[in-house]
């Protein structure tokens, strides 16, 4: 999905990107995630970052502190590394991308290694205005190990917004984390949390949702989904104008119930990280 929606953006957004659309097509995670940060780190001004889960930015680091010496030599001398497998093909489409040696930028990447000792965005990537992932519900949990590798006092964390492979329920418009839901892409039905396992559930529309509740999420779209069930939990933060805002809370199935205490996932996912807090 990430590849398409590269592939099929306008030219004029196209051109900015530091990698093209075929990199996705990379079968094998490790040679995809190292592709994408050998073409990026070439680049000092890249300056936004957006994808939608919090893991993506921590698989890409973690990337890049097992393979800086590797990704430092394939800048240097216009290369891409024969230690992953990247098919033959996909190879030769990126060569216009990997092909031209960057020996001041290597050596660069190289100063700031003896420097701090390893490689952080905050560091090779200084100009970086912009970055956006989900920042709600359990994604939390990826994004608060990796807050210290960039520079907040001038990157602006923006929260993606209510989005899913089915359709864009909405878009974040400040810093609240809430979403506006677009009134006019899809057509929305919600149910209360308390009638989730109610056989005759009532179908809520846009104008009926209240500040503080929470509601499963219902997609009718264009593209063929009637009365959808997202199973998402939502809860509603306000509003922007006469239109609802909501945020993310959990996936409706995530619960454990084993002796009627209805443990849902978010609580588990609390429990250990706040362990792992105390136990180090």
């Amino acid at each position: 999905v990430s590849g398409v929606l590269v592939r099929d953006i306008p030219p004029i957004i196209k051109k900015h990107y530091t990698h093209p659309p075929i990199v996705q097509s990379i079968p094998d995670y490790a040679a995809r995630n190292y592709t994408l940060m050998r073409i990026a780190m070439q680049h000092k001004d890249v300056t936004l970052w957006a994808t939608a889960n919090p893991s993506t930015i921590l698989e890409l680091l973690r990337t890049v502190n097992e393979h800086h010496d590797e990704i430092i030599n394939d800048i240097a001398h216009g290369t891409l590394s024969d230690h992953f497998d990247i098919p033959d093909d996909i190879r030769q489409q990126l060569l216009p991308y990997t092909s031209t040696p960057y020996p001041e930028r290597a050596n660069e990447l190289k100063q700031l290694l003896r420097e701090k000792g390893k490689l952080s965005p905050k560091d090779y990537w200084p100009y970086l205005q912009y970055m956006s992932t989900w920042k709600c519900g359990n994604t939390k949990i990826y994004m608060e190990k990796y807050l210290d590798e960039f520079n907040w006092d001038i990157t602006y964390y923006q929260e993606l917004g209510y989005i899913a492979t089915e359709c864009r329920f909405g878009f974040a418009l400040d810093d609240t984390n809430e979403s506006v839901l677009f009134p006019h892409f899809h057509y929305y039905e919600f149910v209360e949390e308390s009638e989730l396992d109610c056989p005759n559930k009532h179908f809520l529309q846009l104008d009926e949702l209240k500040v503080g509740k929470r509601y499963n999420a219902y997609v009718t779209t264009y593209s063929g989904l009637y009365r959808y069930n997202m199973n998402d939990l939502i809860e509603v933060g306000g509003h922007f104008r006469n239109t609802p805002t909501v945020h993310m809370v959990r996936k409706v199935n995530g619960i454990v119930s084993m002796t009627g205490e209805k443990l849902d996932e978010s609580q588990s996912i609390k429990a250990v990280h706040e362990a792992e807090e105390e136990t180090h």
